[in-house]
């Protein structure tokens, strides 16, 4: 009976942990991450730990928004702050390279093909 008990508990905690929402942040919360794109213009990233996100652009615009692993190599994140028009373009899911848990350096590449280059800048 306790080895059944001990089974069913260890399911329960599995399905627990398949249920917990994937930060693929989570090693980059209240840092700055640097974003370059194939042109040369850049933005600051920051990241949360309830898996919110904000940009503020090189002209001082600011975006913000959530995000979501799908899958091994793909993030989604959404726009709130401006809201999208339309609508449905609130949403752009990237491939990423890199491993974006270990590494200080990672790509995203956008619908379109086009990279942006991802880096956390370390604290002074």
């Amino acid at each position: 009976m306790r080895q059944a008990a001990a089974f069913v508990g260890s399911l329960l905690v599995s399905a627990g942990a398949l249920a917990a929402p994937v930060d693929p942040f989570s090693s980059m919360h209240g840092r700055a991450i640097l974003m370059t794109d194939q042109n040369g213009g850049q933005s600051t990233l920051n990241v949360g730990s309830d898996l919110t996100w904000q940009i503020r652009s090189a002209d001082g615009s600011l975006s913000s928004g959530t995000y979501r692993a799908e899958g091994e190599k793909t993030l989604c994140f959404t726009t709130i702050v401006p809201v999208p028009r339309p609508p449905a373009k609130a949403t752009e899911c990237m491939l990423y390279t890199g491993d974006r848990r270990h590494q200080r350096v990672f790509t995203l590449i956008d619908a379109n093909g086009r990279p942006i280059y991802l880096s956390v800048r370390l604290p002074r």
